[in-house]
């Protein structure tokens, strides 16, 4: 779990901090809705930075066919919970997570636990999503099994690097738009 808004400014820092030691670089941040990626022109620029998400892949804005990129989309499913009258502020993180979530509701407190890590084409069910996370998450958040009513279920995909010898590392590559072109998208 990342927090994208961090993720992007330290993105950016770095990538500006790499082009103020470069004769004649510029460094451009532009926001494009994913249906924009298909009209950009690698002509235009020496890299491009597609950045926070199994999008790139999952929306095929590059395909499986054109990436040799080491990751695999994993599907997740996390559980919103209220228990009322908790004043628990705090967030665990230790293989799976609980987190308070914003509420106006003095009377009750909200709770994401998550998430599971699914590699099948079908997705768990329901049921199924419950038990998992209840049996990896009692022992560190059992005030909210034991005291808590499930409230909804969401359903996301992420990018998962590979699992190497130091463990799941972040990337960074080149994949090449073109075969003619020595312009290419960093990732």
């Amino acid at each position: 779990v990342i927090h994208v808004p961090s993720y992007l400014r330290g993105l950016w820092e770095e990538c500006r901090a790499k082009a103020g030691g470069m004769k004649n670089a510029s460094v451009q941040w532009k926001l494009m809705e994913n249906n924009d990626m298909q009209q950009l022109s690698m002509d235009e620029y020496d890299a491009v930075i597609l950045s926070a998400g199994a999008g790139i892949l999952h929306d095929e804005i590059i395909s499986d066919e054109q990436h040799e990129l080491p990751v695999q989309l994993v599907r997740g499913q996390s559980i919103e919970m209220t228990v009322p009258d908790d004043k628990l502020t705090d967030a665990f993180l230790c293989g799976k997570y609980m987190s308070p979530l914003p509420t106006n509701n003095t009377s009750s407190q909200r709770f994401v636990i998550g998430a599971t890590h699914e590699f099948k084409t079908d997705a768990l069910s329901p049921a199924d999503v419950i038990e998992e996370l209840q049996g990896r998450t009692h022992q560190f958040a059992q005030h909210l099994w034991d005291n808590g009513a499930v409230d909804r279920l969401t359903t996301g995909v992420r990018m998962q690097s590979n699992r190497g010898a130091l463990g799941r590392m972040p990337i960074i590559g080149r994949y090449d738009a073109s075969i003619d072109s020595q312009k290419g998208i960093c990732h």
